[in-house]
């Protein structure tokens, strides 16, 4: 699998943490806006508690929690619906993968030889953070409701001591029975935050007088909201101190917390030039004329809202506002979070004790009456309809069990999960047996690789499968394979995660199918013997699902991974299907530049395998393309097409009208005539096929004679002279060639072609009067495939004719027409 940008345990920590919710009033916001920022993205970067806090265990002992980590929620934020979702989810893979498009690959062995692939894959740590974020919370679960509220209020409201008690009312209004929020017992820690705007001067000169003032006014309000709701239980937060409003923070803590991890962008307002894009017109349907919007353009809302870039942040706060900051969730931590969470986790923990040892009790008495209890054997089917009332003793131990996991006591949380199994077990209850499950598996993970030396493969296999045929619940058992995963990662073994990815990659829609096929292509490599045959062909997959959800960046990086593995390897129709969806995917893209030469290199070395239809589809999709091409760019030159190919070695130049090759594998062009007047070809052409070119001449008794045509006669010859020459009877195949030849000449073109007709045929020996001269003959050739050795000269309007053999390795007729000889005179 990939590299992630995130540790393995750090991610488990980070998912299974404490939630807290958050009710404020609408001025609160107001005060953080300056910033650039609201509440909620103002605590992010102090989240994390850097230093260990202690830690009481229901029994005696104690340990230290760790980098503990709090996820804040707007209670009044309802929760994402699935749509949104899907949507937010396909945004920031699409804006990831164009940021990322360049990486450092890694050099994998392959054949006596290296490939250069890359292994980091950004764009997926992007989508795994909103998908796990995105998470419903569920009635079986309940690491992830809220184990507390945050109410927060500022000075400027008129009465912040009544704000607090509104506030306490509108939480009490929230019921158990909605769907979100859920929160962890109905009896939650609540902690009060009263904050003070220092920036409320216009002047500099009150600013010690005013700061005075409100420090007193705001210390009076802040004890009677101590003694209302008690001391550890409060805080007061001075804010946005700065007086020098407008000067650029030489540090941005926020920026990096407010994207998603792999996600890469410029802070304060350093955008990427816009692109423009062509048409997003479909090579395979000559309807579609639809636009395509630039990937740099496409907007990441609500992922990532757009002024979170353009603007720095924490303007108006100094070093010291930030540090107070770090101070309110250190004390909201060790004055009320884990007071509460000793409280209540051994609270649990009696409750549980006490729970099952009247249970066991019940159980022996039944046991010793009715002689003998139940079938321990458990049935295959599990019941998906299980329901336990909010105070029975199964959901309170899964409580037991998930507040010791947010707060690190591992080794308590580990025994009672595999406890909780086979209470489930026995009850059939599926989806709280296969959470159960998932959990355990966690927690074996987190006490260290001493305590577990092998991982629990089995688990995750049953988990899976409770998750996918008895529960029909994917988005679980999706949750469950990317967190597995990052823990085989860790300790190598990359075989058994390309079997959990492959799970559920032909199940999900497209987009999720393409990342999980992109993972196990990635598993491949990271084996103690790299595949990257398989690699390539799981890549191909991959690429296909992702243009299939309109990812078309990553389908043409899955398509040219592919081809960097297949090319050079005789995988012949493979690598041409490779080669024409990378051509269709850019030109979707508007690269049309970039289509037409993947596309033109299918054609460069033509695959005799590939098959006539496929053929068609591919030259008339290339020939769009560059009609296309052509359209956008008319300033650029004719590209050169690969076909049909021009064989060089055949390439002849001659004076003269063309002649009929002597070659029968050649097929001559029809209907092309170089002269310039066709009917005169035409005319030249019947007589020497009827009649011979010998019947040109006129013979005379005795002799043989060749009688000029009145245009070749110099004007002191009369044209009615009464010469008896001219009364000879002449039969009617000689008056025809004679009447074509003594044919009033309208062009140099007919000219020429009387007077080569004489030159060749006219008869200089007396004996024989059936052959021309063979020492009048030109020498017509030029050029052959050998060096030219004669000079020769050519009169004004004299014809050359070009011979190019032109073959066509496809299985597709071309059929060209309006063809044109381009040239270019070089004098020498």
């Amino acid at each position: 699998m990939s590299k992630s940008l995130v540790e393995s345990e750090s991610l488990i920590k980070a998912f299974l943490s404490p939630h807290v919710g958050i009710l404020s009033t609408p001025d609160v916001d107001t005060i953080c806006k300056k910033n650039n920022l609201n509440f909620i993205e103002m605590l992010k970067p102090f989240c994390q508690i850097s230093k260990d806090v202690p830690f009481c265990d229901p029994g005696t002992s104690s340990h230290n929690v760790k980098n503990l980590r709090l996820i804040f929620r707007d209670l009044r934020i309802p929760h994402i619906s699935p749509a949104s979702s899907k949507r937010q989810l396909s945004e920031v893979v699409e804006c990831t993968s164009a940021k990322n498009s360049t990486f450092k690959p890694t050099v994998i062995p392959f054949n006596n030889s290296t490939l250069q692939i890359q292994t980091s894959l950004p764009w997926f740590d992007a989508w795994r953070h909103i998908f796990l974020g995105s998470l419903r919370q569920s009635d079986f679960e309940f690491w992830n409701r809220f184990i507390g509220v945050l109410f927060v209020t500022s000075m400027d409201t008129i009465d912040p001591l009544k704000e607090f008690k509104e506030l306490t009312k509108e939480y009490s209004q929230f019921s158990d029975h909605l769907a979100y929020p859920k929160f962890f017992s109905s009896h939650i820690f609540r902690f009060y935050l009263l904050i003070c705007d220092a920036s409320r001067t216009d002047t500099n000169m009150y600013v010690s007088r005013f700061s005075l003032l409100i420090t007193h006014s705001a210390t009076n309000i802040f004890e009677r909201i101590q003694t209302t709701f008690g001391t550890n239980s409060c805080h007061m937060l001075f804010i946005n101190s700065s007086q020098e409003f407008g000067v650029v923070p030489a540090t941005d803590p926020w920026f990096n917390f407010l994207i998603p991890p792999g996600f890469k962008a410029r802070p304060s307002g350093l955008q990427d030039k816009k692109v423009e894009s062509g048409e997003n017109t479909d090579p395979l349907s000559s309807e579609s004329e639809s636009k395509v919007k630039p990937v740099e353009n496409v907007e990441l809302q609500p992922v990532v809202a757009q002024h979170h870039l353009d603007r720095p942040h924490g303007q108006c706060l100094t070093q010291h506002d930030i540090e107070c900051l770090r101070m309110f969730i250190h004390e909201l931590v060790s004055n009320a979070l884990i007071p509460w969470a000793e409280i209540t986790l051994k609270s649990l923990h009696d409750q549980v004790a006490q729970r099952s040892s009247s249970i066991r009790s019940i159980s022996n008495f039944t046991k010793k009456i009715f002689g003998g209890g139940a079938s321990q054997e458990t049935t295959n089917h599990h019941s998906t309809s299980v329901y336990y009332t909010s105070d029975a003793i199964e959901l309170q131990t899964r409580r037991y069990a998930d507040l010791a996991l947010l707060f690190q006591s591992f080794e308590i949380a580990n025994s009672t999960y595999s406890l909780l199994v086979r209470q489930f077990q026995n009850d059939s209850a599926s989806l709280h047996l296969a959470s159960a499950l998932e959990m355990s598996i966690y927690t074996s993970f987190l006490l260290g690789p001493n305590v577990n030396r092998t991982f629990p493969t089995s688990s995750v296999e049953r988990a899976l499968h409770i998750y996918i045929n008895d529960c029909k619940r994917s988005d679980l058992a999706l949750r469950a394979i990317l967190l597995s995963t990052e823990l085989l990662k860790t300790r190598n073994q990359f075989t058994q995660a390309d079997k959990f990815f492959l799970r559920l990659a032909a199940d999900k829609e497209d987009l999720t199918s393409a990342l999980l096929l992109e993972q196990s292509a990635q598993c491949l490599l990271h084996q103690m013997q790299p595949e990257p045959r398989k690699y390539a062909f799981r890549m191909a997959r991959s690429a296909y699902r992702y243009a299939q959800a309109q990812q078309r960046v990553l389908a043409i990086r899955g398509f040219n991974e592919t081809l960097l593995v297949l090319e050079k390897r005789n995988w012949h129709r493979a690598v041409d299907h490779l080669k024409y969806n990378i051509g269709d995917q850019t030109f979707n893209l508007g690269q049309l530049q970039e289509s037409a030469q993947a596309l033109n290199s299918i054609f460069e070395e033509p695959r005799p395998s590939l098959l006539f239809d496929r053929q068609l589809v591919i030259l008339k999709d290339y020939l769009r393309v560059l009609q296309k091409y052509k359209e956008h760019n008319p300033d650029v030159d004719l590209p050169t097409l690969p076909i049909p190919r021009v064989d060089n070695s055949k390439l002849r130049v001659q004076f003269g009208v063309p002649s009929v090759s002597n070659d029968i594998t050649s097929i001559q062009p029809l209907q092309q005539h170089f002269d310039d007047s066709d009917q005169d070809q035409r005319e030249i052409s019947e007589i020497l096929n009827s009649y011979g070119p010998w019947k040109m001449m006129v013979k005379w008794p005795g002799r043989s004679r060749f009688v000029l045509p009145d245009w070749f006669e110099g004007s002191d010859v009369s044209d009615l002279s009464d010469s008896d020459d001219h009364k000879l009877k002449e039969d009617n195949q000689e008056k025809a060639a004679r009447d074509w030849l003594f044919k009033s000449v309208t062009g140099t073109g007919q000219l020429s072609r009387r007077l080569r007709m004489m030159l060749r045929y006219v008869p200089h020996s007396l004996d024989d009067d059936t052959s021309p001269s063979r020492a009048f003959l030109p020498s017509q050739q030029l050029s052959f495939n050998h060096p030219a050795r004669q000079k020769p000269l050519s009169p004004i309007t004299e014809k050359v004719t070009y011979f190019i053999s032109l073959t066509n390795s496809l299985s597709v007729p071309l059929a060209m027409n309006d063809l044109r000889l381009l040239w270019r005179f070089v004098d020498r």
